[in-house]
């Protein structure tokens, strides 16, 4: 409830804790008649990004369609997406994805390099060991010696291109697109990914990964080969899968082990 004075009493526990979560100092930003949007302030004489769309994800066309819409427009700046635990990020700039981050762990720079075979686990756990603020990820991997820049720029586009179609997947949650502020960090290589050809190359895997995350909704399961599944006459590509699938691996774990993407394709 909002008083004549200003005043913001929140009315039941479920405005509390929206609000609790977002506790700090918010500007008002006037909407349409009926709507009001609140904007955490940053630090003292920061930019306060300027959002162009932000909304409630519905279906599962509901970011098709806002990318669709960024990329009509050529609009440069961000989208982030939010589900229910995860947050993907999408630079953007004249239809081209620049730069990609996902709090995911399947979606992050390293697991997507062991994925691919181009770091070993070990190896990816010495890069993280010496990570730190000023020394990201890549620049260590680059700097022991593990990858080169080429190799690095490949796994960053393949990185991003994961980020894009896990996001193109998320059926409910919120999202918004705003304008970069001028202190934004640049990203460690700038990529140039023209989305209508990644929406293109996307649209049959993106139908396979939607029908498989029905039935298979986490890479946390640890799949169990059955008396029944062992008899059957299994191909020559999913034997090692079904090796490892003993309810000990996960599905992330089998991946990792035999350098496959963890979405089908």
């Amino acid at each position: 409830m909002i008083a004549a004075d200003g005043a913001i009493t929140p009315s039941g526990k479920a405005a509390r804790e929206l609000l609790g979560g977002r506790a700090g100092r918010h500007e008002v930003i006037a909407g349409p008649p009926g709507l009001l949007l609140l904007q955490q302030v940053g630090s003292a004489g920061k930019k306060r990004s300027r959002v162009l769309a932000a909304g409630e994800i519905i279906t599962k066309t509901t970011v098709l369609e806002m990318v669709s819409t960024i990329v009509n427009n050529g609009w440069q700046g961000e989208l982030s997406i939010w589900d229910t635990t995860h947050t993907r990020r999408l630079r953007m700039d004249q239809g081209a994805i620049k730069a990609a981050q996902s709090d995911m762990p399947s979606e992050r720079l390293g697991e997507v390099m062991v994925a691919l075979g181009v770091l070993t686990a070990a190896q990816l756990e010495r890069c993280v060991s010496r990570t730190s603020v000023a020394r990201r990820l890549g620049e260590v991997a680059i700097s022991e010696d593990f990858v080169n820049p080429p190799q690095l720029f490949s796994m960053l586009q393949a990185q991003a291109e994961r980020i894009f179609q896990a996001g193109l997947l998320v059926e409910s949650g919120t999202y918004e697109f705003a304008v970069l502020q001028d202190d934004t960090e640049a990203p460690l290589m700038a990529l140039h990914i023209p989305v209508q050809a990644l929406l293109f190359e996307s649209v049959q895997r993106i139908d396979e990964m939607a029908h498989f995350r029905k039935r298979i909704p986490s890479g946390d399961l640890r799949p169990n080969l059955t008396d029944a599944a062992a008899r059957i006459t299994i191909g020559e590509s999913l034997r090692p899968v079904a090796a490892l699938s003993d309810g000990a691996h996960s599905i992330h774990e089998i991946g990792r082990e035999l350098h496959l993407d963890e979405d089908p394709g």
